[in-house]
Order: structure tokens, then C-alpha cells, then sequence
């Protein structure tokens, strides 16, 4: 709801106002980048676990590094403040994800 508000109110804030949303908005972006990071690494010990074929390792791998990609560019849109970028990145991010647990969750 607070988000809301925000964004009727947005054209009547002053720029220190809209300063501070931006950073709270790059803070989280930030936060969600480490996140995909941090998860990158239990994601690939997984691949050993799940008993997969040369095939689908090498799909797995190439899932991974592209989320790793991603999540790379998403942690430089967020450092260089390019706020209108990181939906479309964001979406790519979940792409990735989405066809990764469609291809191996069921394995």
C-alpha cells in the first residue's frame, strides 16, 4: 500500500525525496542480486545429486551460468542506477529460473 501511495504522490515529492526512494529501491535490488548469488552455489551442488546424463548436465550448467549472468548485469543496473532497466532483467532472472525447475524438478 505504502508503494501505492508512493507512486500518486511520486510527481509531488522533491528530488532529496525521490533521491532516498532510489536508493532504498537499488538496496533491494542489491539485496535480491546477493541472494541469486549465494543460491548460484547450492544450486550447482545440486546437479551432482540429481544423477543426471551428460546432456542434461550440460543443460543444467548452461541454466545456471545464465541466471549467474543475470544476475551480474542486474547488480550492475542497480550500482549504475539504471532503475528502468532492471524490470526486464528481473524477468529474464525468472525466465531462467522457470525453465530450470520446468526441465529438473520432476528429476
Amino acid at each position: 500500500m505504502q508503494r501505492l501511495n508512493n507512486l500518486m504522490l511520486e510527481r509531488n515529492l522533491t528530488e532529496p525525496e525521490l533521491d532516498s526512494q532510489r536508493r532504498r529501491t537499488i538496496l533491494l535490488v542489491l539485496e535480491v542480486v546477493k541472494g541469486a548469488e549465494s543460491s548460484l552455489d547450492c544450486i550447482l551442488e545440486t546437479a551432482q545429486r540429481l544423477k543426471l546424463n551428460e546432456y542434461q548436465l550440460k543443460r543444467f550448467h548452461a541454466l545456471a551460468n545464465k541466471l549467474r549472468v543475470e544476475a551480474k548485469t542486474l547488480r550492475i543496473q542497480a550500482e549504475t542506477h539504471q532503475l528502468s532497466s532492471i524490470p526486464a532483467t528481473l524477468d529474464k532472472m525468472n525466465n531462467t529460473c522457470t525453465s530450470c525447475h520446468a526441465l529438473f524438478r520432476s528429476i
